[in-house]
């Protein structure tokens, strides 16, 4: 079961993220700020090391997409929090998760922003079949 992190200090959003990934079937965990998604993803690395070497486990175990807002209130921000968690994965020898920024923000300036840095854009509002395609686009059937 592909698991996803959602990544929002809005509660509400979180909540309706949440909702929307649990009715694809797919496994949830939130966190509120980009400190505790950095310290999700490194715990995640870690167990994921732990699991039987074989290409086959490690799939089914990986941790596949990241949902993050870009402004994450205090602290660091979707951008920088990305940042960590693929030089994470990097250092852990695992390969990272698909990292999804959600903004209301301009969609041009953030697009931009996140082509340079490697990552998916979803402008907000996100709706049902916007996200189902951006699950399909990363290999997750729903």
């Amino acid at each position: 079961m592909p698991s996803i992190l959602v990544v929002d200090d809005n509660c509400v959003n979180r909540q309706v993220f949440r909702a929307m990934i649990a009715s694809f079937g797919c496994e949830v965990a939130a966190a509120s700020s980009g400190e505790e998604a950095v310290l999700a993803m490194r715990a995640f690395g870690e167990n994921f090391q732990k699991v039987a070497d074989t290409t086959v486990a490690k799939r089914e175990c990986q941790r596949r997409l990241v949902v993050m807002d870009v402004h994450l209130g205090q602290g660091m921000d979707g951008y920088v929090a990305a940042e960590m968690i693929k030089a994470d994965a990097a250092a852990q020898g695992i390969p990272p998760p698909h990292i999804v920024i959600v903004s209301g923000d301009e969609p041009s300036e953030v697009q931009e922003r996140c082509s340079r840095c490697g990552l998916d854009f979803l402008p907000k509002p996100v709706g049902r079949e916007q996200f189902r395609n951006v699950l399909s686009a990363h290999g997750i059937a729903v």
